[in-house]
């Protein structure tokens, strides 16, 4: 006689004859119109069940309103869990566990027991899988799905390991469709996610595999024996909450079924031996917004797939691709969140969505109901990762939200730690900690950084913002920086300042975050502190107009107004690189402050300096009396200091004087003098403008041979230095110099890259009548075709082959005694 069915969904067994819900053994108490729906959805399950039929099975008889069933659904996914039942949107409901029907419930006896694993192997696996076969189709994963199929076929146990959202079963149920077809018992599928309890593993695989379970028998052994002569994938999806149990279910498996490989997706990997590990990372991004860059981005093709989905009109085109790039940068290329933005696509435009990206959390939260909860929303798919966390690991990752883009070990202990339980080897256990669980990405060798993904960080902020944490953690943000930043200032002057320019260039966009932060009048000091520091930065970078703007944000702040040094040097920085961004008139105003508070002041070193570039600004505007006896007092204070950097810039600024005057004899002097200084110093990029002056002063003196040698030592300098700045100056005065010996065309090309470059840079180039004069007649020594061919192609030239251009000009090319190759 047959036994009343039971139903087992692991960790629940329902038993619809004795009206018995139990969990792990555990009996549930469940209401009976609930009892009723489920043992409905249950016995339905290999479909969509609508509405109507739901009700006459649960309501027999009787007329009720559909938000009756409405409210027992709700009940029964508190219990099971939200995926456990899909809504079918004009259709009905369908259940979506795992599970699996016995023909009896009686409870075993020990013999019967013992024989249950091998008879439950015989009718095992008997068919070649269970792989989902509506799973949306792999986009811009070519080399991953690659990479993956190659590591199983090395490897036994592989994990994709990754942050939420990234596709990782995606990835892996396309490995999976790929490989059941070359594998003799097929490929399994194994959904994790609606467990919660680590025991219930075995339970979940042995319900996916379609073994019969009797009350008393072991799971595990029982999938064991039904694995242990096959070839199989068995898939393990969705493994981050219940690594316990997993790692101890695979480690069993394994020397039992050695044909079997396994394939984890989880969001860290299992850290067990001989487990082989693949990263995916977000989706490739377009490298520049040329049509073809944009078209090849794997981003850009899961985004324009969804977007055709949701509105059939939706097409890449020329006049919306740089949109839509900006959208996929702007999510990292993380698929979900690509996804979600597509699915908003007919209710708010590319523009839309575009200017909303930052309330992303609000905006993304259209997924599709037939996927995991957790998918659902973008706030959803990362609350699931965090709440994974330990309370410390929350702590850490809010915290780590205060920076912008990159960041060290030493930052990251220096902004996370307190003085309440978490030290900075904690921090540095937590940050492992959260690196391996996908939310943070390290990066680089031999010593890598990390960062935040954008979506991960603007959730990790809100974190932050709740916590009442922001003042204590920005401000040790600001700290760290500050000292970072008067820390490499020296240095940006030495014959190696390459190291320190580059350790800012990478903490760029952390110095703009921590020069932002004022949250008080106290604070406005070190504001002026941290502006200075990174005064030579923005020059050598050739940012000027950058560097203007945050000395001018400092100067400006509540408290910022006190007769102090921090803020004369600040305003002499913006001064000085305000007058290279243009801007004369603002800089001219801040430098005669600066000079008043310097006078006030007496520290000879800030006055020396304040001299010197307060001469440069009245030269510039043409008032030559002011501009001289500012120089010549710049030059008798800086002689007071002895060798120094401030001595070496008056007598380079006294030596224009006298070359602007016609005294060449006099310039010549005094910028030799200053070349020796400032290599006896070390300050290099100043001896590249010393060198560049010297040259200069050779053109104006009809000598061209003699600018050669410090054309040649300046150009060698600037491979070593790597100043921006220094650079753009050398290819300016290479461009006069091959106009002058009678090489037109290179003048032409060199001067079209110069003027380009310094106009990308926001630096004014400030060119005196007869250095206009010269590239002006080069330019009239040829004809208008060739002029405009050499335009275009010096306008194309970056940076570094601009240099190359103009190095590989000085080495081979000969000035005859007349001037003319």
């Amino acid at each position: 006689m047959t036994s009343p069915p039971v139903y087992l969904f692991p960790p629940f067994r329902l038993s619809p004859a004795r009206r018995e819900l139990l969990c792990a053994g555990a009996s549930i108490k469940l209401g009976g119109r609930a009892f009723d729906l489920l043992v409905a959805l249950l016995e339905r399950r290999d479909r969509i069940v609508g509405k109507g039929e739901l009700l006459d099975v649960c309501w027999p008889g009787v007329v009720v309103e559909e938000n009756n069933l409405q409210v027992q659904i709700v009940a029964l996914r508190k219990l099971l869990g939200y995926a456990a039942i899909a809504t079918i949107p004009g259709r009905g409901y369908r259940f979506t566990l795992p599970a699996a029907m016995e023909g009896g419930d009686a409870p075993a006896t020990p013999a019967e027991a013992d024989t249950q694993p091998r008879a439950a192997a015989r009718d095992a696996l008997a068919s070649a899988g269970n792989l989902p076969t509506d799973s949306p189709t792999l986009i811009g994963r070519d080399e991953a799905l690659l990479q993956l199929a190659d590591l199983l076929d090395r490897f036994r146990l592989v994990t994709v390991a990754g942050a939420a959202g990234i596709g990782k079963t995606r990835l892996a149920q396309a490995v999976a469709m790929k490989r059941a077809a070359s594998t003799r018992d097929g490929a399994w599928w194994v959904d994790l996610a609606p467990l919660g309890d680590v025991s219930h593993v075995p339970d979940a695989v042995a319900v996916a595999l379609g073994l019969s379970l009797g009350s008393s028998a072991d799971p595990t052994r029982t999938v064991m024996q039904a694995l242990k002569d096959k070839d199989s994938l068995l898939v393990l999806d969705n493994a981050e909450h219940l690594l316990e149990g997993v790692v101890k279910f695979v480690m069993r498996l394994r020397p039992a079924a050695p044909g079997v490989r396994v394939l984890v997706t989880s969001q860290e990997p299992l850290r067990i031996d001989d487990e082989c590990v693949l990263r995916p990372g977000p989706l490739s991004l377009p490298d520049g917004d040329a049509p073809e860059r944009v078209a090849a981005s794997g981003a850009v093709g899961l985004f324009v797939a969804r977007a055709k989905a949701a509105d059939r009109f939706f097409d890449l085109r020329a006049d919306n691709q740089a949109l839509v790039a900006e959208i996929c940068r702007r999510l990292d290329g993380i698929p979900l969140a690509i996804e979600l933005a597509a699915a908003r696509l007919p209710l708010l435009g590319l523009e839309g969505l575009r200017d909303r990206l930052d309330q992303r959390f609000h905006v993304l939260t259209t997924g599709r109901r037939a996927a995991l909860h957790r998918h659902q929303t973008l706030r959803a798919a990362l609350d699931w990762s965090h709440n994974l966390l330990s309370i410390e690991e929350q702590v850490v990752l809010r915290r780590l939200a205060a920076f912008v883009g990159t960041f060290t070990l030493d930052a990251a202990q220096h902004v996370a730690e307190d003085e309440h339980g978490i030290d900075r080897w904690d921090v540095l256990e937590h940050l492992g900690a959260l690196v391996d669980k996908s939310l943070v990405v390290a990066e680089g060798e031999p010593v890598p950084r990390y960062r935040l993904l954008e979506t991960t960080r603007l959730f990790a902020l809100e974190r932050l913002i709740d916590s009442g944490e922001v003042i204590a953690v920005r401000t040790r943000h600001r700290d760290h920086f500050l000292f970072l930043a008067e820390a490499c200032q020296p240095g940006l002057l030495d014959a190696d300042f390459a190291r320190d320019v580059v350790r800012l260039d990478l903490d760029r966009e952390n110095l703009l975050a921590a020069l932002a932060w004022a949250p008080g009048v106290e604070d406005a000091q070190l504001g002026l502190r941290l502006a200075w520091a990174t005064n030579y930065y923005w020059f050598l970078r050739a940012m000027p107009r950058r560097g203007m703007e945050v000395a001018r944000a400092a100067l400006d702040r509540t408290g910022a107004q006190a007769p102090a040094l921090a803020r004369c040097r600040t305003l002499l920085m913006a001064g000085w690189l305000g007058m290279n961004a243009g801007e004369d008139d603002a800089a001219v105003a801040w430098l005669a402050e600066a000079l008043l508070l310097a006078r006030q002041l007496g520290d000879d070193r800030v006055l020396c300096h304040v001299l010197v570039k307060f001469a440069t600004a009245r030269h510039d505007r043409g008032e030559t009396a002011l501009a001289v006896a500012l120089a010549d007092e710049g030059l008798a204070v800086g002689r007071r200091l002895g060798d120094c950097i401030e001595l070496g810039e008056a007598l380079m600024q006294r030596a224009q004087a006298h070359r602007l005057a016609h005294e060449f004899e006099q310039a010549h002097g005094l910028f030799k003098e200053a070349l020796a200084l400032r290599r006896r110093i070390g300050n290099t990029t100043g001896a590249i403008s010393s060198c560049t002056a010297l040259a200069q002063l050779a053109l104006d003196f009809g000598q061209p041979e003699a600018a050669r040698a410090p054309l040649e030592e300046a150009l060698a300098q600037t491979t070593t230095t790597d100043s921006q700045s220094a650079t753009l100056h050398c290819i300016a005065i290479v461009a006069e110099w091959a106009a002058v010996i009678g090489h037109p065309e290179t003048a032409v090309l060199l001067n079209a890259s110069h003027e380009r470059l310094a106009s990308q840079a926001g630096m004014k180039h400030r060119q005196e009548p007869s250095e206009v004069q010269r590239i002006a007649r080069a330019r009239e020594s040829l004809d208008a075709a060739t002029v405009d061919r050499l335009l275009v192609a010096g306008s194309a030239l970056a940076m570094a082959p601009a240099l190359d251009a103009a190095r590989a000009f000085v080495e081979n090319v000969r000035v005859s005694a007349t001037g003319a190759h």
